[in-house]
């Protein structure tokens, strides 16, 4: 480090190991010209390898177009849904990547392909699905503002489920302030699509429920057939009802289809007692106050560890606790709410 580069025609990164700083500051000497070099080079061997990752990371370093330049490029590539020719390529990566070829197209046509593979490499793949995004709202601009269905495909690809999980990193702080803005220059609004994964998921919901049986367990991580995300959106249902997040309307709405405010145990067998616990709930949800707090009680020290011998107790309490709120104060169907 710190050595002169005068003697020095190129930088050959071998691996995904080396320093990108440390290749940027090797990089910027060996740009300084000494007398009868016209250029550095910075050699790597493989343009799809892990060392393309750090040679770019250094070029980045010494030129800030590079990666505006690139993740337009990404874009690019996933509304067009190929990779781009050479003359499709901004101006600064034709010219990053240097060919011997004898002739001039040959040239043109490998810098695009080593373009392609660095794209493939190091590019963030969030920028190739927006590019979808992009192709799929020229593809129908009557439908430019429209929700983004769950089953949208362009390309081949399943657009509806990306937009889905941006949805779900958008809520949940997961998406930086520049993807949020390019979501919504794309056509999508946090209000829109809260509504709409609200109602997906509700009718998924339903679905799940008819296909168990009625048995509401959602496991973590679930997605049903059509790809939608059933298991982040029962958690995400519960959090926003805990944060006080949730209308009297949605609450209804859930209810009304049996979800279970709190989730039920991952243990088989304690499931089954949470189960039975929920049936008697329900059973009884639209009766007083005054009687269903004497069910909840009897629950409560029928299942508490204190009392109980099962190896479940534990569970059940939990479940009760998770249960109390939404038991005590059911939500009113919307009409009987305004009424009163």
């Amino acid at each position: 480090a710190g050595a002169s580069a005068a003697g020095t025609d190129a930088l050959l990164v071998a691996d995904g190991r080396a320093d990108p700083t440390s290749v940027a500051q090797a990089l910027s000497r060996l740009a300084l010209r000494a007398p009868g070099r016209e250029a550095g080079l910075l050699l790597v061997p493989d343009a799809s390898g892990p060392a393309v990752v750090s040679a770019w990371a250094a070029l980045a370093q010494l030129d800030d177009r590079l990666d505006p330049a690139l993740q337009e490029v990404a874009v690019q590539t996933g509304r067009r849904d190929r990779s781009l020719t050479w003359e499709e390529l901004p101006r600064c990566l034709q010219d990053v990547v240097a060919d011997t070829r004898k002739t001039k197209k040959a040239r043109q046509k490998h810098v695009a392909r080593v373009v392609s593979s660095i794209v493939n490499t190091t590019a963030d793949k969030w920028d190739v699905w927006y590019g979808r995004l992009l192709a799929y709202r020229l593809a129908s601009p009557e439908t430019a503002q429209d929700s983004v269905p769950l089953d949208a495909v362009i390309h081949g690809k399943p657009l509806g489920q990306w937009v889905a999980r941006q949805f779900l990193d958008w809520r949940w702080g997961g998406l930086s302030e520049d993807k949020r803005k390019r979501l919504m220059e794309g056509g999508l609004s946090l209000t829109d699509e809260s509504d709409r994964f609200f109602a997906d998921g509700l009718e998924e919901f339903e679905r799940h429920l008819e296909s168990q049986d009625y048995d509401p367990y959602v496991p973590p991580g679930f997605f049903t057939k059509s790809g939608f995300a059933l298991g982040a959106w029962a958690l995400a249902q519960r959090a926003a009802w805990r944060r006080g997040r949730l209308t009297t309307e949605q609450q209804y709405m859930l209810d009304a289809v049996s979800f279970p405010p709190v989730a039920h145990p991952d243990n088989e067998n304690a499931r089954t007692v949470t189960l039975k616990i929920e049936m008697e709930l329900r059973r009884v949800q639209r009766h007083s106050l005054i009687a269903r707090e004497q069910v909840f009680r009897k629950l409560v020290v029928r299942n508490h560890p204190s009392r109980s011998q099962s190896p479940y107790a534990e569970a059940a309490t939990q479940f009760l606790a998770g249960y109390r709120d939404w038991f005590l104060t059911p939500p009113m169907p919307p009409e009987i709410r305004k009424i009163m």
